[in-house]
């Protein structure tokens, strides 16, 4: 079964500083996939670049066979791409 998400080899960083080099991970459609780390190891980063937000200076990002890498944030939330973040309450 091919990857509904693919990301190959990529660099992401802030300014001169790579926060994440040579990454690659496959996620298969239906599977649940946890990323670990401690703090400052670049999981935010990850999902900040999966989603657009700060784009990676090397490597391809492949969503469902198109590689959004470069996409405008709101194009790859269009394609199905979102995050929840953890601990955030609507109502208390």
């Amino acid at each position: 079964m091919a990857a509904l998400l693919r990301i190959e080899s990529i660099s992401v960083g802030y300014d001169q500083a790579d926060v994440l080099r040579d990454v690659s991970l496959a996620v298969e459609a239906g599977s649940i996939t946890c990323i670990l780390g401690s703090n400052g190891s670049g999981k935010s980063t990850l999902i900040r670049a999966i989603l657009g937000l700060t784009p990676p200076r090397r490597g391809r990002i492949v969503f469902d066979g198109a590689d959004i890498a470069g996409l405008p944030t709101h194009a790859i939330v269009a394609r199905g791409v979102a995050c929840i973040p953890e601990g955030r309450r609507v109502f208390p």
